[in-house]
């Protein structure tokens, strides 16, 4: 709808309160006189007031009534935006092309690709999974923290590693990292699998490491053992690596973190772990090169 004029403003307000801005800006009007020839005096008058100083005139509840006659969005609790859009002044949100992802920091989706970090992954989770993940992670929080609070606790405890996230996300939630970090999330499926099962992220987790040591650790964390004692969770580094997996999926299906789809992935697990084998055999894991024997 167009945007409203002064005097197609005017009309929403009530006779008296016409009276009443007149009488404000000092225009001759009796209180005889009708509603339209009120409108007429406030909108035809060379000494009429311009539609920002009636407005600026009108309690909020008015400029709300002002809103919904024309179609336009009427909320907010401060005068000054309400204001503004109806003047036509309102800064305009930023569109994204439809099949398109806001990123979690810019807004908008990376250019080039972006190694996935915890910070960044935790970021595109919702309230509930981070909860979940606090309480499976032994990770203390108040109730009522906010988003950021709970994902930088998160996000800098103790023996936190990203891989042990990505595994519990359904393929929804991997195809929202992989958006937002500029990742193909169609096309090849095992780019989803490979992130889940082989977790690209331990390279990014061990920064520093050569590939001997990244491969050996890989090898490490997908067997039977305890984990190392660096990536060791303070109050449940005792518990074998299978039994501690097992308590996440199930904090995870109690909080719904799973979902229908990451249910029904971790039941094509053996499937997608011998790719994972095969991938690995031809000395391609998901960016880490397999060592070269010297």
């Amino acid at each position: 709808m167009a945007r409203p004029s002064k005097r197609s403003a005017l009309a929403v307000l009530t006779r008296s309160r016409l009276l009443e801005l007149a009488g404000t800006f000092e225009l001759p009007a009796s209180t005889g006189d009708k509603k339209a020839v009120l409108i007429d005096t406030l909108a035809q008058s060379r000494t009429t007031p311009a539609l920002e100083q009636i407005l600026n005139e009108l309690e909020r509840t008015e400029l709300e009534d002002i809103c919904r006659a024309h179609g336009l969005d009427d909320a907010g609790r401060a005068k000054q935006p309400i204001i503004e859009r109806i003047l036509g002044r309102e800064a305009k949100p930023e569109l994204f092309g439809i099949f398109e992802e806001p990123d979690f920091q810019t807004g908008k989706p990376p250019t080039e690709p972006q190694p996935p970090t915890l910070h960044s992954v935790l970021e595109l989770l919702r309230r509930p999974q981070l909860l979940a993940l606090c309480e499976d992670f032994l990770v203390f929080v108040e109730a009522d923290d906010d988003k950021p609070t709970i994902t930088t606790a998160l996000s800098t405890a103790n023996g936190m590693v990203l891989f042990e996230i990505l595994e519990l996300l359904g393929d929804d939630d991997l195809r929202r990292v992989c958006v937002a970090h500029g990742l193909p999330d169609e096309g090849e499926r095992e780019h989803l699998d490979m992130l889940r099962d082989v977790r690209d992220d331990v390279r990014r987790e061990l920064d520093g490491f050569d590939n001997e040591a990244v491969w050996a650790t890989l090898q490490k964390l997908r067997g039977e053992g305890e984990r190392a004692e660096s990536l060791r969770t303070p109050g449940v580094s005792a518990l074998p690596w299978r039994a501690r997996r097992g308590r996440r999926r199930a904090t995870a299906r109690r909080h719904g973190l799973l979902g229908a789809t990451g249910q029904a992935h971790r039941a094509a697990a053996p499937a997608r772990a011998g790719r994972a084998r095969a991938a690995m055999g031809h000395g391609f894991v998901v960016g880490v090169p397999r060592p070269v024997a010297e």
